[in-house]
């Protein structure tokens, strides 16, 4: 029972059973729902369109700059010690200035690029 190979592949028998699950029902899937988002698909793929859809749900990219502020906004406002404390800014208020800047993101970009993809 020394043997560390046979110890090793005892150890791969008892883990594949829980390997094959966690890539058939895990990363398979993840897999697959990229393939499909970079293809047209009606009732059967059309064909291959990049990243066409992506840039169609984000929409404009003011929108888009908009929530990159707020998640950096936001980050800031988590640390103690950070540039906004120290400016004085209370971490509640950046983070309603964060709640603020979501909002406008979401009404100038996001919500006409959701419509977009309906259609």
């Amino acid at each position: 029972m020394d043997d560390p190979r046979r110890e090793r592949l005892i150890a791969w028998g008892f883990l594949a059973p829980a390997l094959s699950v966690l890539v058939l029902f895990g990363l398979f899937p993840i897999g697959y729902a990229l393939f499909v988002s970079l293809h047209e698909w009606r009732i059967r793929n059309t064909g291959w369109v990049g990243l066409q859809h992506y840039a169609k749900a984000v929409g404009d990219p003011v929108g888009l700059g908009w929530l990159v502020v707020a998640a950096a906004i936001l980050g800031l406002s988590w640390r103690r010690r950070g540039w906004l404390v120290r400016a004085g800014i209370p971490p509640v208020a950046a983070r309603l200035l964060v709640a603020a800047a979501l909002l406008i993101g979401v009404w100038i970009g996001l919500i006409p690029g959701l419509g977009r993809l309906v259609t």
